[in-house]
């Protein structure tokens, strides 16, 4: 009897595997007796090894195998178009890099340029994307107000930046 859930297929009887499951029959082999194994079958006679596995499991095992980064990654969308001088983009992605570091996040993360007076329609959809990977999210407010987001969620005016146009997307408490 067995007590792990892995089977080879078409071998005489079960790979000692599976609750209940008969172990691999015995064969003499001279004046020995033999437990069978891969190369005392033919090629068509060996099956395939089921695994079963985790996802969930894996990709964090891949997550913690892969090498960290030394230094946050932002991707920025609508930049161009925001209408905001190149000299302050460069002062806001400065400030928000360094913030990153300081609270210890060298991850990818993503900032929007959103002008309310002149909004693109692209833009919700790429946040709706964008949120299902988990990663820090954030927006510059280039006009009025700050752009609508899926239910559920809400920008986070970050008044440590003094132009107090800088949000972060949080998620609402109990949703």
């Amino acid at each position: 009897m067995c007590h792990q859930d892995t089977q080879i297929d078409n071998l005489p009887g079960e790979l000692c595997c599976a609750p209940g499951a008969i172990a691999p029959k015995k064969f003499k082999r001279g004046n020995k007796e033999a437990m069978p194994t891969a190369a005392s079958y033919a090629p068509h006679q060996m099956g395939t090894l089921i695994i079963v596995a985790f996802p969930n499991v894996m990709k964090q095992l891949f997550n913690f195998l892969k090498p960290k980064p030394v230094q946050p990654t932002i991707e920025s969308y609508a930049q161009q178009s925001c209408g905001v001088p190149q000299e302050e983009i460069q002062l806001v992605m400065e400030w928000l890099f360094a913030s990153l570091m300081a609270a210890g996040y060298f991850g990818k993360s993503q900032i929007i340029w959103y002008n309310s007076d002149n909004p693109d329609p692209s833009l919700e959809q790429t946040v709706k994307k964008i949120v299902r990977s988990g990663e820090p999210i954030f927006l510059y407010r280039c006009g009025g107000r700050a752009m609508s987001l899926p239910q559920g969620y809400y920008w986070r005016i970050m008044e440590e930046h003094p132009s107090m146009r800088i949000y972060q997307l949080e998620v609402k408490d109990g949703e």
